[in-house]
């Protein structure tokens, strides 16, 4: 149950860093990518289990990368102190134009591409590198996750090769600032008793 719940953490994890980096679609003449800037990650875990058997709707609570202070004011007694996440970049972003119209894409390694199931005819080649969109990565994401023990352990030893943020703090919170820009996978590896 446990691994259950650190891989559900980090699918939540990876569509949240996908949702802060991401854009749609956009004009060619906009700036979409500045890759002089710095990115970021913040976490707040909680007790969802708890706050739904005392009846906080947790289904009202989606997350878009913002501050959600309504949220958190419901959350704050199930916030769970001590927990250590691991995040490891697994690829750039990419722009591609394809007639005026630029997209977003992520890069994802090989390794990672079988892990996640993703398919040769789901990816575009960018300067060779294998480049997918966030829907067809969450999808995957989500299918790997439904497929059992063996496919998440998968995704928890691919992890292990990153660093560890701080564990939450007494609030629920850890952050890492000042981050490349691009696709990151966070996975739950210590959890307090």
């Amino acid at each position: 149950m446990v691994v259950v719940k650190k891989l559900i953490s980090a699918l939540m994890s990876m569509a949240l860093i996908m949702s802060l980096c991401m854009g749609s679609v956009v004009f060619a003449d906009d700036t979409t990518i500045d890759s002089t800037k710095k990115g970021s990650i913040t976490i707040h875990k909680y007790d969802m289990t708890a706050a739904g058997n005392d009846s906080v709707d947790t289904d009202s609570f989606v997350s878009d990368g913002k501050k959600n202070s309504a949220a958190e004011d419901a959350l704050k007694k199930y916030a769970i102190k001590g927990v250590e996440f691991t995040y490891i970049k697994v690829g750039d972003i990419a722009q591609d134009e394809d007639n005026g119209v630029v997209s977003i894409k992520y890069e994802i390694p090989e390794e990672l591409q079988t892990i996640l199931g993703l398919s040769d005819s789901d990816k575009k080649v960018i300067n060779g590198k294998s480049y997918f969109t966030s829907d067809k990565i969450n999808s995957a994401l989500s299918d790997t996750l439904k497929k059992g023990i063996e496919a998440k352990n998968k995704l928890e030893e691919y992890a292990k090769g990153g660093t560890a943020m701080d564990l939450t703090s007494d609030t629920g919170v850890t952050s890492k600032d000042n981050l490349d820009l691009g696709l990151y996978l966070i996975v739950e590896t210590k959890v307090p008793e």
